[in-house]
């Protein structure tokens, strides 16, 4: 920090009326004050105070000439002049228009009528003490809220599930349409477009003409998800009650709290969903279809493969070769019940029939 002067003084003097510039303070310093010496005089001098009201004060002369030349505008040219967000805040309201009101979008609660939309998942889930987690595989009506079928398996693979449609189907019929997630095993978009099958699970449905919907979120699917909910809740506990650690036992549980709860009254309905389900056949609310005979649904509930022919009109398939009739094709399709048997057919089935062709073998696993 520089030295400051050993003496040094500081005074604003009067304002001259005749200075040349109006407004201008004047400033002396002093080499012969001290620091602690610097004064600041603002005001009138005695001068300004004898020379009568005559004479106004240079604080007043300042007033006023700071209000002469002074950029600023005034208020009623700045309330005339408005700035630009200014106008657009104040009138922009005015020049757009409100939205029309339009029909809030209705959302719909359920279908109609039974067998219109089967909500189907599963859950894998430590159902009872084991090493491995076991997977419950469960389909509701939408309408009726009925369980039409619940099957416990070791892994959820799609050979599980067609197995559960293939006795849920015998049992109740054909549904309509089946409202599934995005899980890659049922395929991760809807069917309903025309194009071509995205899973093994879409093209059986598609050969039984029966629509496949992906739920676009776990919301959407509300009635199965709280099935799965309930289950978790109650089934623990009964099954670790019952000492149950095997499938065989735990599927007669099931089957029983099936019927069991297909009794009970739902409170959104008020009406138990077997009383449902009769309700709307009696009011001919129906859109379950006949399920097609025991040999369409071998076909299509299974796993379809390809093969190509060897040159002694053997196939390839499960680590052995097996030979078949006589054929002039090179390539053959395969239907695979896993863990049951399969046919060797001359091509797999194509829609609109959707038949089989010609059988060159069948074999038991």
């Amino acid at each position: 920090m520089p030295p400051t002067p050993a003496n040094f003084s500081v005074s604003v003097g009067r304002i001259s009326s005749g200075s040349a510039s109006r407004g201008s303070t004047t400033l002396q310093a002093s080499p012969c004050a001290s620091p602690a010496a610097i004064t600041t005089r603002i005001g009138p001098s005695k001068s300004d105070a004898s020379s009568g009201p005559s004479c106004p004060s240079s604080a007043h002369r300042i007033s006023n000439s700071s209000q002469t030349n002074s950029p600023t505008a005034s208020p009623s040219t700045a309330i005339a002049n408005p700035s630009p967000p200014t106008r657009a805040r104040t009138h922009f309201p005015n020049l757009v228009l409100p939205p029309l009101p339009v029909p809030k979008p209705k959302r719909r609660w359920e279908r109609s009528r039974i067998g219109e939309l089967w909500q189907h998942d599963s859950s894998i889930h430590p159902w009872w003490a084991a090493e491995d987690k076991q997977t419950l595989l469960l389909t509701v009506d939408d309408h009726s809220r009925k369980y039409l079928g619940a099957t416990f398996v070791p892994t959820d693979t799609t050979w599980h599930h067609f197995e559960h449609f293939r006795r849920a189907f015998l049992r109740h019929g054909r549904p309509v349409a089946l409202y599934t997630d995005g899980l890659a095993l049922f395929g991760y978009q809807s069917s309903t477009d025309g194009g071509d099958p995205r899973s093994e699970f879409q093209r059986a449905l598609t050969a039984l003409g029966v629509s496949h919907l992906v739920a676009p979120s776990p919301q959407a699917k509300g009635k199965i998800e709280r099935r799965f909910g309930t289950f978790q809740k109650r089934l623990l506990a009964l099954l670790a009650f019952e000492r149950i650690d095997d499938y065989g036992r735990a599927q007669n549980l099931l089957d029983h709290e099936l019927e069991q709860q297909n009794r009970t009254v739902c409170r959104t309905t008020g009406l138990c969903p077997d009383d449902a389900w009769a309700k709307a056949i009696a009011d001919r609310r129906d859109a379950m279809r006949p399920s097609p005979n025991p040999s369409l649904l071998d076909l299509h509930f299974a796993l379809h493969f390809s093969r190509r022919l060897n040159a002694d009109h053997q196939v390839d398939f499960l680590g052995r070769s097996w030979p078949i009739g006589a054929t002039q094709r090179h390539t053959v399709a395969i239907i695979h019940h896993p863990g049951r048997q399969f046919w060797v057919v001359t091509t797999p089935p194509k829609p609109p029939e959707n038949r089989w062709s010609d059988v060159l073998g069948k074999f038991s696993l």
